[in-house]
């Protein structure tokens, strides 16, 4: 899928997520991170990378964690505040894997992340600028300045996971350094409106627009083209969306700490007050799995007449010695009798069912989630070359 095209099939998904949504700045994104948002990310991404590329099966776990306090920073110079600043309203971490099929050896991986910072305007008619909200660079306590001046600089900081706390969880984290100049791909502003938008313009055509922490920079481009390319590594207005953190030869080692902290404190909050008394579950997670698996593949499985009785010679010579390889269909009752119990145990849960196309979908929420300022994105996604696969000879 070009990104055009992803970028146009985002938007959509956000605009029908978010169709009718009024509310401040926690009701908009609770509104639009959830598990469906999540699914359809997943779906818009990767079912057409495997008609792009035949020989991979791909599996994308999605994720959503809801952190109450997330990380602070807080500037080492103390210029030009000396208080501790909120990271941001929400991070989207990107992982990707690519490893051969059957034998788990990494051929590469990159994983990269970027943080938005969102915000609630009552001007639907007309573009908004960077930094959006009201800007008092003569209050350094002012929100807007701190998250503004921390964005366009990105002077060294310490992390600290609270508020009210002196305890500093990763001293002196200087983000500009070695290829990483530009201070731009780290974090971009988010704007929605407050209220519900009749009919979306040609200047406003998703419900969340997007701009550079840069200032009086125009949100005049979407959600949707952010993140196709933040996944299709584009360039955005000159700057690329987020910055890799491993797996890359310009990784970026301190970016690295700032992920694993955010990563950290998120699984350190435990169950919140307001879920049921009766739930067991002791955090927070929504989660979103898909599989997909190229045409040519269905086909090759057809070939070898897997019609609910017969399963050839070629094909379970494969299987066995290929015991590792997630087959990617669920095999039929009749099927399963005609496969002997070893073969059953050998392929696990994951063998194949041609009678049902594989796209499965199974989303946790783990009680009763309560939006939070600081949502956690995580993709991860896992590509399996299966090139060695020959079916010339289906004896």
């Amino acid at each position: 899928m070009n990104i055009q095209t992803m970028k146009i099939e985002i938007d959509k998904l956000i605009n029908k997520i978010c169709r009718n949504v009024v509310g401040g700045e926690l009701t908009q994104l609770g509104a639009l991170f959830n598990s469906c948002f999540l699914d359809g990310l997943s779906q818009i991404i990767y079912s057409g990378e495997c008609a792009k590329h035949p020989s991979l099966l791909i599996s994308v776990d999605a994720e959503l964690c809801w952190i109450d306090k997330a990380p602070y920073a807080k500037l080492c110079s103390g210029i030009p505040f000396d208080n501790k600043v909120e990271l941001g309203d929400a991070m989207f971490i990107f992982e990707e894997k690519l490893i051969v099929a059957g034998s788990l050896i990494v051929l590469n991986e990159r994983k990269k992340a970027f943080i938005l910072q969102a915000k609630i305007t009552d001007k639907e008619a007309q573009i908004c600028n960077v930094p959006i909200a009201n800007y008092d660079k003569r209050n350094n306590k002012d929100s807007t300045f701190k998250e503004f001046e921390l964005y366009r600089k990105w002077s060294s900081f310490d992390i600290y996971y609270a508020s009210n706390t002196k305890k500093i969880q990763e001293y002196n984290v200087n983000l500009i350094n070695g290829s990483s100049t530009d201070p731009c791909r780290f974090a971009w502003y988010g704007v929605a409106a407050s209220t519900r938008i009749p009919n979306l313009s040609s200047s406003w055509p998703c419900r969340w627009m997007i701009g550079k922490a840069v200032m009086n920079t125009p949100c005049n481009k979407t959600l949707g083209e952010l993140l196709s390319g933040f996944y299709q590594n584009h360039i955005i207005d000159g700057s690329q969306v987020g910055e890799y953190f491993e797996g890359a030869s310009n990784s970026n080692p301190a970016w690295e700490k700032v992920v694993h902290h955010v990563l950290v404190r998120s699984k350190q909050l435990g169950k919140p007050s307001y879920f049921p008394t009766n739930a067991t579950t002791q955090n927070r997670i929504v989660s979103s799995h898909k599989r997909f698996i190229a045409p040519q593949l269905i086909q090759l499985f057809s070939s070898f007449g897997l019609n609910g009785r017969i399963i050839t010679c070629k094909l379970l010579n494969y299987l066995l010695s290929n015991s590792h390889y997630p087959l990617h269909y669920v095999v039929s009752r009749s099927l399963k009798k005609s496969i002997p119990p070893r073969l059953l145990r050998l392929l696990f849960d994951d063998v194949l069912d041609i009678l049902q196309p594989f796209y499965p979908v199974t989303l946790r929420l783990n009680g009763i989630h309560k939006p939070r300022k600081f949502p956690l994105i995580r993709v991860t996604v896992q590509r399996q070359a299966v090139e060695n696969f020959n079916i010339d000879d289906k004896s």
